[in-house]
């Protein structure tokens, strides 16, 4: 099972989001191969610890604590959309977050405590972002002519996160996730 670190993303930004992925969704038309998430699954990833077993991540509980007890409590502002690797070659297909030194430092944290424990060291740079739709085959794709517009986010906390089984229904694959641990800040 995938388990990553993320801040969740809920409310009127959750909403608003949802809204341009249903803009999105309608200029990508009947595209069978791209599997939106639901709103309910937004998150920003911090730091992706792949496939592990939940006892493996929990080795970080630890770290983890101490780092959130030493951050403090820091805005998530948008920035423009775009997908990974291009958008004439999506896989995935995001929202942006816009560059803020407290996440950028959270994220190093938890990648310098994820590499003392055993797990990969991320050889891309960090670029937040919040995931909106996995593409299956990549053709290209344009972006709404809006950006995504939510309000300042003040992340309070973040969690531990695991991928469970995907769960189906009319609109294609649905990833689901399920929080196993919150660090407050």
């Amino acid at each position: 099972m995938n388990h990553f670190f993320a801040i969740e993303i809920s409310g009127e930004a959750r909403d608003s989001l949802a809204r341009f992925a249903d803009l999105w969704r309608t200029l990508a038309g009947s595209r069978s191969d791209i599997r939106w998430l639901e709103p309910s699954d937004y998150h920003v990833t911090v730091k992706f610890l792949g496939d592990t077993t939940r006892q493996d991540a929990m080795r970080l509980s630890q770290a983890a604590e101490s780092i959130a007890n030493h951050a403090a409590p820091f805005d998530i502002r948008q920035a423009p959309a775009g997908a990974f690797p291009s958008l004439t070659n999506p896989g995935v297909l995001w929202a942006g977050v816009a560059p803020n030194p407290k996440l950028k430092t959270l994220a190093a944290s938890l990648e310098t405590a994820a590499a003392s424990v055993g797990f990969p060291a991320e050889r891309r740079p960090y670029r937040p972002h919040i995931t909106l739709a996995r593409a299956g085959v990549r053709l290209a794709l344009a972006t709404p002519p809006i950006e995504p517009a939510f309000d300042t986010l003040v992340a309070r906390q973040f969690v531990l996160m695991e991928t469970v089984s995907a769960q189906f229904n009319a609109t294609g694959a649905r990833i689901r996730y399920n929080i196993v641990q919150v660090f407050p800040f």
